[in-house]
């Protein structure tokens, strides 16, 4: 059936409805209201912050948003959103000898123990979060990297630890994107 004008509204159409579909009244996943509300805060972010905040930046947030919500859901992310993030962070690109070498030098120090990682113990941690972290050392200063790193591995285990106190069946395998979007996200703010 066609939904009605009041039941496309963000955020509101799920709260009126109760979390259910008007017509055969099943239930609808949360995940529709938190998409919603993040999708939400991120513009109203960048609406608050126009000054401060550029195009590029918003965009990296948005991308960095949907591959979060697919690995939540999916485990697993396109590699056209991938493709995206690459194409904006290289866009407006400029090298500087002493840039380029510290680049050069942790890209391959990551490459290599991130391929070690993924050929030696394929399940502690997926391609796409080891081409994420590849990628935004484009973003990043290399100075900064470390304490992404930790951030988001902070936040990773912050969430494994909780979740195995918490609830009964706790997620065995962890997707690791959002975490790193989090990390990305309070570098950038904060530091």
């Amino acid at each position: 059936s066609v939904l009605s004008w009041f039941e496309l509204l963000p955020i509101f159409s799920y709260l009126i409805q109760a979390g259910r579909c008007r017509h055969c009244h099943k239930s609808l996943s949360s995940s529709y209201w938190w998409s919603e509300f993040i999708t939400g805060c991120l513009f109203l972010h960048a609406f608050l912050n126009v000054d401060t905040i550029s195009l590029k930046d918003f965009s990296i947030f948005f991308i960095l948003f949907l591959m979060s919500y697919c690995d939540l859901c999916e485990r697993w992310v396109p590699d056209l959103l991938q493709l995206a993030l690459l194409i904006i962070l290289l866009y407006p690109f400029t090298w500087q000898q002493q840039d380029f070498f510290l680049f050069f030098f942790s890209l391959v120090t990551f490459g290599l123990i991130g391929l070690a990682f993924y050929t030696l113990r394929r399940n502690w941690i997926g391609g796409a979060d080891i081409k994420l972290l590849l990628l935004l050392q484009f973003a990043l200063p290399i100075v900064k990297f470390p304490i992404f790193l930790f951030t988001a591995s902070s936040f990773g285990l912050v969430f494994w630890a909780l979740s195995h106190l918490f609830l009964r069946n706790a997620p065995k395998e962890l997707p690791f994107i959002p975490f790193i979007s989090l990390a990305y996200y309070f570098v950038w703010i904060y530091l």
